[in-house]
């Protein structure tokens, strides 16, 4: 049995297990209960009320608000972070200089490029398993399309059109992960303004609408809407045969010929949580890399930096500049 402990208890954390709409385990501390590998150990978090909540939701759990101590006493064998991106870093460090094995990120990787390179180091340096929680990775219908895909079922692929709302880091960043995951090509270049008439985002984190280009030459189209008025996560991608249209967050996805005739139709409804750690314990006793970890988290950071770069000028077109 693995010791598991969550780190940051708001939303995807614990909170979310009150919503009664999502796919269980709905919150990483659910998926720690609920595994038959791993218990949860310690709920940590620097806000009382968050911790107030949690423990109402998981009674019995320990919740503390001292991450060095609760390192210390609990030698948990999984730490999962799910607290603010810019404090991704430091968490990370701490939990790998502490000895902790199998490290869960919560999406994006860090809240820079900077941050992201002090994670992939102190993973390196470590030999810890890390995983980051882009679970459209993990959903099965993803990596069926992904096959699809690249045996030309709906033919050469030309155009995608991405649909978020929640700001770009945020949730933006999901939609680009799970594009360059499905046509397993990166994005060259791309050109964003904000979106002035759509105030619903986190703090710091506007939405950006814009365009771009993959290296193979397929075009991306990046549209984001209110979350209060039109919640929404979907992918639209068109071939010179048909289209695959990935709706409701994910979890449908719907063929259809160049008619537009529907001629297949997907759902899976699944944990947004328990995939990620699913395939860090697998990663972890096989010894083999995550489905999303560092890797990917960078890319998609670099593209989500290039597209706030592109907004402060204008809608200025920036050449994604890879490392690594």
């Amino acid at each position: 049995m693995y010791k598991g402990i969550v780190i940051g208890c708001g939303k995807i954390g614990a909170l979310l297990e009150a919503n009664e709409k999502r796919p269980r385990p709905r919150t990483h501390a659910s998926a720690l209960t609920v595994n038959p590998k791993t218990s949860l150990a310690a709920l940590v978090d620097t806000n009382p009320e968050n911790l107030k909540q949690a423990s109402a939701l998981f009674p019995g759990v320990p919740t503390l608000s001292d991450l060095k101590e609760v390192l210390a006493r609990v030698r948990p064998d999984i730490a999962i972070v799910a607290t603010n991106p810019a404090s991704h870093a430091l968490i990370v460090e701490q939990c790998v200089k502490s000895g902790v094995p199998i490290i869960i990120g919560e999406k994006p990787l860090a809240d820079s490029l900077e941050n992201a390179q002090r994670i992939r180091q102190a993973i390196r340096k470590s030999g810890a398993t890390f995983a980051l929680n882009y679970q459209r990775r993990y959903f099965p219908l993803f990596a069926h399309a992904k096959k699809r895909l690249a045996a030309d079922e709906i033919g050469r692929i030309h155009t995608i059109e991405c649909r978020y709302d929640n700001g770009l880091f945020n949730n933006g960043g999901h939609a680009i992960d799970s594009m360059q995951f499905l046509i397993g090509n990166r994005i060259a270049h791309v050109s964003g303004t904000v979106n002035a008439r759509n105030p619903t985002y986190p703090e710091s984190d506007p939405n950006i609408d814009g365009e771009g280009m993959m290296q193979n030459g397929v075009q991306i189209f990046f549209k984001s809407f209110d979350q209060k008025i039109s919640p929404i996560h979907e992918l639209h991608v068109s071939g010179e045969n048909g289209s695959l249209h990935v709706l409701d967050y994910g979890y449908s996805f719907e063929w259809s010929d160049t008619s537009g005739k529907t001629t297949r139709s997907e759902r899976d409804e699944v944990s947004m949580t328990a995939g990620a750690l699913e395939d860090a314990l697998d990663a972890y006793e096989k010894k083999r890399s995550p489905l999303s970890g560092t890797p990917n988290g960078i890319e998609t950071l670099t593209v989500l930096e290039a597209f706030s770069e592109s907004a402060k000028h204008n809608g200025k077109r920036v050449e994604v500049a890879y490392t690594g």
